[in-house]
Order: C-alpha cells, then structure tokens, then sequence
C-alpha cells in the first residue's frame, strides 16, 4: 500500500463520524424548532438509513415469551397496621400510566402510550432514581408472546469507514446516554422509536444508565397488550445509593 492510500484510509473514519456526528445535530436542531414528523429529503435520507439497518438480523431482539420483565414505581398504595408492612401498588396502577399523565420519555413523545420495563428488579428499582428511605412498589410482567425488539445493547463496529454503521452506532449511543428530565433531550430516540413502531417493532431494547451491571437492560414496549401484568406485587424500601466518581482533570 502506498503512502497517500494509507492517508486515506486513516483519514476516512474521521470525516464519516463528523458527517455522523453533524447529522445528529442537525437533525436535532430540526425536530427541535421545525418540524417533529416530516424531514428534509437530506435528512430523511440517512433517517431511512437507519431505520432498514435496524432490520438487519443482529440488531432484532427476539424476546421469549414468559420471560419475566419488571417495573418499579416510587410509592405505595398504603400501611397495613396488622402485618406492619406497606402495601405496594396494585397492577392495575404499575401498567401504562393514563394519557394525561404521560409524560414525554425515552421512547415516546407527550401523552403517547409507552411500557418501560427492565430485565430484573434490581435495575428496574433504580430507574425510578430513588431516595435512601423512599418505598417502591414493583410488579412483575411476562409477554403473552415473543417480543420483536430493536436492540440496542450489542454494537460492535466492524467497519469504521461504514457510514451505517457509524450512524447505527451513534443513536446506540443516545438511546443509553443519561440525560435531565427534559423532554428535549429525548426528540431524537423519540423520533426514531416511532418510526421503529411504524415499521412492525414492538419496542426497543437499551443498556440502563443507571445500573452499572454491564447485563442491565431496559426495554421500553410501545404498547401493553403483548404482556400480562402479574397479580402479586412487592414493596421495596431503599437502604443505600452507592456513587462512583471519577476526578475531571483541570485544563490551564
């Protein structure tokens, strides 16, 4: 290999992840202040990218059937004087919340319907960022069938000079980057997650920013009706946070 051919070949990765990186901005920029449901031609051109990318066999996740899934909420329906013990919401109250109440997420805009459950109970606690002393009432679901997932959680780049890949891997990114409750941080896993369901996925999975445990998973199904909310519930009190921390080194 010659000398400017090996130039090249390093150079290329650069310039696709600033392309990737300038179209995620851009896109941003545009859901944010124009337009949340049609793109521009150029736009929509990776857009499309991605999504027959997620159609590719190793990013399905195939979610088995009866499998457990797991939600938590912060609360409890109340004090049980007898036993001493909280009662734990019924399932009826850990499922979808009504539309009013629905506030805009990870993998749904404002007021549309969204399941958020975690792989164990653990992870499925700590999503609900919960204070030492706070009570958490958790359920347990199980799909009525298999469920037919975007995955997230496994990206390996083979080619860097890929732009598919590259784009694939950067919305990985962001479908697991800890973000502020601010509705805005989410338009562009929103975005995508509907389009995902428009084109047959159930939901999607995603590593947990919360929980550390590199097999924590989440999965945020776009409806309820392919899973069946146990009858038993369970209370969780908090006994302990534990925070990592790393030094940021000071630039003079």
């Amino acid at each position: 290999m010659c000398e400017n051919e090996q130039k090249k070949e390093e150079v290329a990765p650069v310039v696709i992840f600033k392309y990737v990186e300038k179209y995620f901005h851009d896109l941003n920029t545009y859901l944010s202040n124009v337009n949340r449901h049609e793109l521009t031609e150029e736009l929509e051109k990776d857009a499309q990218e991605i999504i027959e990318f997620s159609k590719r066999c190793e990013n399905i996740e195939f979610f088995p059937k009866d499998k457990p899934l797991y939600r938590a909420r912060k609360g409890v329906a109340g004090f049980n004087e007898k036993t001493n013990s909280d009662i734990p919401y019924p399932i009826m109250k850990m499922g979808i919340p009504p539309k009013e109440k629905r506030k805009g997420s990870r993998a749904a805009p404002t007021g549309i319907e969204c399941l958020y459950l975690s792989q164990n109970q653990q992870t499925a606690v700590m999503e609900t960022r919960p204070w030492i002393g706070k009570e958490v009432s958790v359920a347990k679901f199980l799909p009525k069938e298999d469920l037919k997932l975007v995955n997230f959680t496994s990206i390996n780049i083979k080619n860097p000079n890929d732009k598919k890949e590259l784009l694939w891997w950067y919305l990985n990114f962001y479908f697991s980057a800890p973000v502020d409750d601010n509705e805005e941080d989410y338009l562009l896993t929103q975005y995508f997650s509907q389009r995902f369901k428009a084109n047959g996925f159930d939901g999607i999975m995603y590593k947990s920013s919360i929980d550390n445990d590199p097999g924590a998973r989440n999965i945020a199904l776009f409806s309820d009706t392919k899973v069946k909310g146990q009858t038993t519930t369970v209370c969780c009190s908090i006994t302990g946070i534990e925070y990592e921390i790393s030094p940021t080194p000071i630039l003079l």
